[in-house]
């Protein structure tokens, strides 16, 4: 995985809601077979493979919302529609998904020296009944401004986050790999335990320079490393108007004392985000795919 290194700086939703999304919530599958381009590597394909299957099923269970400026093109069956989710956005279908029930399925072969990847999901979903609010969320590579953002990362490099929403509310940040989910944020030292971003406003996270001046004390500045040629993560960014609290993690240290994120498992953190989604209705997650070199 890559670690991700702190340097510390000196400077309730009603019981009826819940109870109405539960019970909306079901269990659809979905399959996608992804030809992959030349430039995409193996686990990027098996990744694309799985996200858009997932869409699939999203888009078999629920519908699409088709506007007459979509590239989304449909090809209709008897009993089901295979939809083209090449540009397919999570906002441009009606259902969402919460948790994977099995582990992803994928087969990988080739024609004509083309990777193709067909995965096969089983999740739990449920329908989109309002809209969500749409935030914006940026990776930012050795530089605090929009112009920075980037995927690609190199081991050194500092990695900071904007975020901007219109509704004011909570956010929290962790980083993925394929066994664990780091807390990025809220930071580790901050009593409150949540962190509150107001509307309509650039925030900058990981930077103390441009952080509060009640939060600046606690910020954690990052930085990325990494221990096999290419890693592969994924900065998962959840949003609500409503406040929440965190997974439950703990903090540790790795072989050479470098001071970690508080972490928990992968399956800790899917089970404590899918009962968050299940509760809070106006909850938004947003997943950047993060690769280090």
């Amino acid at each position: 995985m890559g670690v991700i290194v702190f340097f510390l700086s000196t400077l309730l939703l009603s019981l009826p809601a819940v109870a109405q999304r539960a019970d909306k919530v079901r269990v659809v599958t979905g399959e996608y077979t992804y030809h992959a381009p030349g430039h995409v590597s193996m686990d990027e394909a098996r990744a694309e493979a799985v996200r858009r299957a997932r869409l699939q099923a999203l888009a078999d269970a629920y519908g699409t919302t088709l506007q007459s400026t979509t590239t989304t093109t449909v090809h209709n069956s008897a009993t089901t529609s295979q939809v083209d989710v090449s540009t397919l956005a999570q906002s441009e279908v009606r259902g969402e998904w919460i948790e994977d029930v099995d582990e992803p399925q994928v087969d990988v072969t080739y024609e004509q020296d083309m990777l193709v990847v067909t995965a096969r999901v089983r999740g739990r979903t449920c329908p989109v009944t309002t809209a969500q609010v749409q935030v914006e969320v940026r990776l930012l590579r050795n530089g605090t401004e929009p112009r920075y953002e980037s995927g690609e990362f190199r081991a050194g490099d500092d990695l900071y986050l904007y975020f901007r929403t219109p509704a004011a509310g909570y956010v929290a940040v962790y980083l993925l790999d394929g066994e664990a989910a780091y807390c990025l944020l809220p930071y580790a030292r901050d009593p409150a335990g949540t962190m509150q971003v107001g509307n309509d406003r650039p925030h900058v996270f990981f930077s103390a320079d441009l952080a509060d001046e009640d939060v600046k004390p606690y910020v954690d500045e990052l930085y990325l490393t990494a221990t096999q040629p290419v890693e592969h993560n994924t900065v998962c960014v959840i949003f609500s108007p409503n406040p929440f609290a965190k997974a439950t993690d703990e903090q540790r240290e790795d072989d050479s004392d470098l001071l970690l994120p508080r972490q928990t498992t992968l399956e800790g953190f899917n089970t404590w985000l899918a009962k968050c989604r299940v509760r809070d209705r106006e909850m938004v997650v947003v997943r950047k795919d993060l690769t280090i070199r």
